[in-house]
Protein backbone atom coordinates (compact mmCIF):
# COMPACT_ATOMS: atom_id res chain seq x y z
CA UNK A 1 0.00 0.00 0.00
CA UNK A 2 1.22 3.58 -0.74
CA UNK A 3 -0.26 6.73 1.18
CA UNK A 4 0.25 10.09 0.30
CA UNK A 5 -0.29 12.78 3.61
CA UNK A 6 -1.17 16.05 1.82
CA UNK A 7 -2.11 19.28 3.38
CA UNK A 8 -3.85 21.52 1.04
CA UNK A 9 -3.34 21.15 -2.66
CA UNK A 10 -4.57 24.09 -4.72
CA UNK A 11 -7.70 21.66 -6.69
CA UNK A 12 -9.47 24.99 -8.13
CA UNK A 13 -9.86 28.99 -7.90
CA UNK A 14 -13.18 30.80 -6.94
CA UNK A 15 -14.44 33.08 -9.21
CA UNK A 16 -15.40 36.32 -8.25
CA UNK A 17 -19.18 34.82 -8.18
CA UNK A 18 -18.17 32.17 -5.58
CA UNK A 19 -17.90 29.38 -7.48
CA UNK A 20 -14.90 26.92 -7.76
CA UNK A 21 -13.54 26.11 -10.93
CA UNK A 22 -10.95 23.07 -10.75
CA UNK A 23 -7.07 23.82 -12.19
CA UNK A 24 -4.43 21.60 -13.17
CA UNK A 25 -2.15 20.95 -10.38
CA UNK A 26 0.27 23.71 -9.88
CA UNK A 27 2.55 21.13 -7.75
CA UNK A 28 4.22 18.93 -10.19
CA UNK A 29 5.88 17.08 -7.99
CA UNK A 30 2.74 15.58 -6.07
CA UNK A 31 1.41 14.77 -9.73
CA UNK A 32 4.65 12.67 -10.21
CA UNK A 33 4.27 10.98 -6.90
CA UNK A 34 0.30 10.43 -7.50
CA UNK A 35 1.53 8.34 -10.72
CA UNK A 36 4.23 6.69 -8.81
CA UNK A 37 1.91 5.55 -6.51
CA UNK A 38 -0.69 4.74 -8.58
CA UNK A 39 0.07 1.51 -10.72
CA UNK A 40 -3.58 1.37 -12.63
CA UNK A 41 -6.38 3.85 -13.56
CA UNK A 42 -9.49 1.71 -13.26
CA UNK A 43 -11.24 2.96 -10.49
CA UNK A 44 -11.05 6.53 -8.07
CA UNK A 45 -13.05 6.65 -4.41
CA UNK A 46 -13.41 9.41 -2.37
CA UNK A 47 -14.55 9.08 1.00
CA UNK A 48 -16.41 11.86 2.67
CA UNK A 49 -15.66 13.88 5.72
CA UNK A 50 -19.37 14.44 6.77
CA UNK A 51 -21.58 11.38 5.66
CA UNK A 52 -25.06 13.19 5.11
CA UNK A 53 -23.65 16.31 3.42
CA UNK A 54 -24.07 15.02 -0.06
CA UNK A 55 -23.90 18.55 -1.82
CA UNK A 56 -20.18 19.55 -0.11
CA UNK A 57 -18.90 15.83 -1.15
CA UNK A 58 -19.95 15.72 -4.49
CA UNK A 59 -18.91 19.06 -5.35
CA UNK A 60 -15.39 18.59 -3.93
CA UNK A 61 -15.00 15.25 -5.23
CA UNK A 62 -16.28 16.26 -8.54
CA UNK A 63 -13.54 19.30 -8.21
CA UNK A 64 -10.81 16.83 -7.49
CA UNK A 65 -11.39 14.29 -10.20
CA UNK A 66 -11.43 17.46 -12.73
CA UNK A 67 -7.98 18.54 -11.53
CA UNK A 68 -6.29 15.29 -11.24
CA UNK A 69 -7.90 14.78 -14.89
CA UNK A 70 -6.38 17.95 -16.02
CA UNK A 71 -3.32 17.17 -14.51
CA UNK A 72 -3.00 13.72 -16.59
CA UNK A 73 -4.19 12.01 -13.69
CA UNK A 74 -7.84 10.08 -15.41
CA UNK A 75 -9.69 7.60 -13.65
CA UNK A 76 -12.19 5.11 -15.97
CA UNK A 77 -14.58 5.48 -13.18
CA UNK A 78 -15.00 7.63 -9.85
CA UNK A 79 -17.44 6.66 -6.86
CA UNK A 80 -18.34 8.67 -3.36
CA UNK A 81 -18.44 6.72 -0.31
CA UNK A 82 -21.05 8.12 2.21
CA UNK A 83 -24.62 7.37 4.35
CA UNK A 84 -26.30 6.32 1.26
CA UNK A 85 -23.92 3.26 -0.13
CA UNK A 86 -22.14 2.73 3.09
CA UNK A 87 -22.92 -1.05 3.20
CA UNK A 88 -20.69 -1.52 0.40
CA UNK A 89 -17.77 -0.33 1.42
CA UNK A 90 -15.81 -3.38 1.47
CA UNK A 91 -16.30 -3.91 -2.38
CA UNK A 92 -16.32 -0.59 -3.25
CA UNK A 93 -12.58 -0.09 -1.37
CA UNK A 94 -11.75 -3.25 -2.72
CA UNK A 95 -12.41 -2.06 -6.44
CA UNK A 96 -10.54 0.88 -6.44
CA UNK A 97 -7.26 1.93 -7.36
CA UNK A 98 -7.05 5.47 -5.31
CA UNK A 99 -8.60 5.68 -2.28
CA UNK A 100 -9.16 9.75 -1.73
CA UNK A 101 -10.14 10.64 2.01
CA UNK A 102 -11.94 14.36 1.60
CA UNK A 103 -11.33 17.40 3.96
CA UNK A 104 -13.80 18.86 6.36
CA UNK A 105 -14.29 17.67 10.13
CA UNK A 106 -11.96 15.35 11.18
CA UNK A 107 -13.86 14.45 14.16
CA UNK A 108 -17.20 13.58 12.33
CA UNK A 109 -15.08 12.03 9.84
CA UNK A 110 -13.73 9.74 12.15
CA UNK A 111 -16.76 8.96 13.51
CA UNK A 112 -18.14 7.65 10.26
CA UNK A 113 -14.96 5.91 9.52
CA UNK A 114 -15.54 4.05 12.71
CA UNK A 115 -19.23 3.17 12.36
CA UNK A 116 -18.45 1.77 8.92
CA UNK A 117 -15.53 -0.12 10.55
CA UNK A 118 -13.63 1.29 7.72
CA UNK A 119 -10.32 0.12 9.10
CA UNK A 120 -10.95 -3.69 8.86
CA UNK A 121 -12.25 -2.77 5.26
CA UNK A 122 -8.88 -1.59 4.35
CA UNK A 123 -7.11 -4.28 5.42
CA UNK A 124 -5.37 -6.11 2.47
CA UNK A 125 -5.56 -3.28 0.13
CA UNK A 126 -2.93 -2.88 -2.18
CA UNK A 127 -3.51 0.29 -4.03
CA UNK A 128 -3.17 4.09 -2.89
CA UNK A 129 -4.70 6.04 -0.12
CA UNK A 130 -4.24 10.04 -0.51
CA UNK A 131 -5.22 11.94 2.66
CA UNK A 132 -6.39 15.51 2.23
CA UNK A 133 -6.69 17.57 5.49
CA UNK A 134 -8.59 15.82 7.94
CA UNK A 135 -8.33 12.93 5.54
CA UNK A 136 -4.21 13.23 6.40
CA UNK A 137 -4.86 13.25 10.06
CA UNK A 138 -7.15 10.56 10.47
CA UNK A 139 -4.70 8.22 8.67
CA UNK A 140 -2.80 8.09 11.86
CA UNK A 141 -2.60 5.69 14.51
CA UNK A 142 -3.23 7.97 17.09
CA UNK A 143 -4.74 11.39 15.63
CA UNK A 144 -4.35 14.49 16.98
CA UNK A 145 -7.05 17.07 15.95
CA UNK A 146 -6.01 21.11 17.29
CA UNK A 147 -7.84 23.56 18.17
CA UNK A 148 -9.17 26.05 15.94
CA UNK A 149 -12.37 28.29 15.03
CA UNK A 150 -14.28 24.81 14.69
CA UNK A 151 -12.73 22.66 17.36
CA UNK A 152 -13.35 24.19 20.73
CA UNK A 153 -10.53 22.37 22.27
CA UNK A 154 -7.58 19.95 21.38
CA UNK A 155 -8.32 16.59 20.65
CA UNK A 156 -6.34 13.35 20.85
CA UNK A 157 -7.97 9.79 19.66
CA UNK A 158 -7.49 6.55 17.46
CA UNK A 159 -7.43 6.91 13.81
CA UNK A 160 -7.48 4.56 11.03
CA UNK A 161 -3.94 3.64 12.31
CA UNK A 162 -1.95 3.25 8.78
CA UNK A 163 0.66 5.44 9.13
CA UNK A 164 2.81 6.56 12.53
CA UNK A 165 2.60 10.17 11.62
CA UNK A 166 0.47 13.08 12.93
CA UNK A 167 -0.12 15.63 10.87
CA UNK A 168 -1.11 19.72 11.71
CA UNK A 169 -2.52 20.71 7.82
CA UNK A 170 -2.52 24.16 6.71
CA UNK A 171 0.34 24.82 8.85
CA UNK A 172 1.72 28.72 8.22
CA UNK A 173 4.96 29.56 10.16
CA UNK A 174 4.12 33.37 10.48
CA UNK A 175 0.84 32.29 12.81
CA UNK A 176 3.13 32.79 15.47
CA UNK A 177 -0.01 33.48 18.17
CA UNK A 178 -1.17 29.90 17.03
CA UNK A 179 1.96 28.32 17.48
CA UNK A 180 2.65 29.31 21.06
CA UNK A 181 -0.73 29.25 22.58
CA UNK A 182 -1.99 26.01 20.78
CA UNK A 183 0.92 23.90 18.72
CA UNK A 184 3.89 24.52 21.22
CA UNK A 185 1.49 23.48 24.40
CA UNK A 186 -0.07 20.53 22.52
CA UNK A 187 3.26 19.21 21.49
CA UNK A 188 4.19 18.12 24.94
CA UNK A 189 1.42 15.48 24.46
CA UNK A 190 1.98 14.17 21.52
CA UNK A 191 4.78 15.02 18.67
CA UNK A 192 3.44 15.89 14.93
CA UNK A 193 4.63 17.36 11.99
CA UNK A 194 3.04 20.85 10.88
CA UNK A 195 2.29 20.80 6.85
CA UNK A 196 2.03 23.90 4.96
CA UNK A 197 -0.14 24.26 1.74
CA UNK A 198 1.18 22.34 -1.33
CA UNK A 199 3.78 20.33 1.38
CA UNK A 200 3.00 16.46 1.40
CA UNK A 201 4.59 12.85 2.31
CA UNK A 202 4.97 9.66 0.68
CA UNK A 203 4.87 6.68 2.60
CA UNK A 204 5.58 3.22 1.28
CA UNK A 205 7.44 0.17 2.00
CA UNK A 206 10.41 1.12 1.82
CA UNK A 207 10.85 4.58 2.67
CA UNK A 208 8.83 8.06 4.06
CA UNK A 209 9.65 11.16 1.91
CA UNK A 210 8.82 14.75 2.66
CA UNK A 211 8.29 16.82 -0.05
CA UNK A 212 7.83 20.50 0.33
CA UNK A 213 8.53 22.45 3.78
CA UNK A 214 7.53 20.86 6.88
CA UNK A 215 7.96 21.10 10.53
CA UNK A 216 8.81 18.84 13.44
CA UNK A 217 6.97 19.72 17.12
CA UNK A 218 7.87 17.62 19.85
CA UNK A 219 8.24 18.64 23.87
CA UNK A 220 7.01 22.54 23.32
CA UNK A 221 9.72 22.57 20.55
CA UNK A 222 9.97 22.65 16.68
CA UNK A 223 12.35 22.58 13.92
CA UNK A 224 12.59 22.36 10.45
CA UNK A 225 12.83 19.24 9.20
CA UNK A 226 15.32 17.82 6.04
CA UNK A 227 14.03 15.42 3.77
CA UNK A 228 14.42 12.37 5.31
CA UNK A 229 11.96 11.70 7.69
CA UNK A 230 13.11 8.32 9.42
CA UNK A 231 14.49 10.20 12.53
CA UNK A 232 11.46 11.46 13.21
CA UNK A 233 9.25 8.76 13.09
Amino acid sequence: MNIILTSGPNFYVKKDNGERKAVKLENTQLVEEIKKCVTRYNSLLFICSDPDDYKKSELFAKIIEKSLSLSGIKFDYSDLLDSRNWLFTKSLVKNSDLVILLGGDPILQMEFFNNIELKDKLKGFNGCIMGISAGSINLAKNAYCSKDEDVTESLYYKGLGLVDINIEPHFDINDIERINNILLPDSNKTSFIALPNESFVVINDKDFKLCGEAYYFKENSYKKIAKDLKKFI
